[in-house]
């Protein structure tokens, strides 16, 4: 036996609907914001190393002038 919907079933149906896909959308907001802030990290990171690598060859540096010095 088919049970037909109601009015009201229907329009209880369709608010879940709107509700579930206004809460896609936040969570792929959400999503979008966390992948842009994982590139601005990578980005830091990869401008960090660098640094990081040029202040090691600073001191190795400054060291082999010091061992030359003494």
């Amino acid at each position: 036996m088919h049970r037909l919907l109601t009015s009201f079933q229907i329009a209880d149906l369709s608010g879940s609907v709107a509700r579930l896909e206004m809460q896609i959308r936040d969570e792929l907001n959400r999503r979008h914001r966390a992948e842009e802030d994982l590139g601005v990290l990578r980005d830091l990171c990869a401008k960090l190393d660098g640094q990081k690598d040029t202040v090691l060859q600073q001191v190795t540096e400054s060291n082999r002038i010091q061992m030359q010095v003494m």
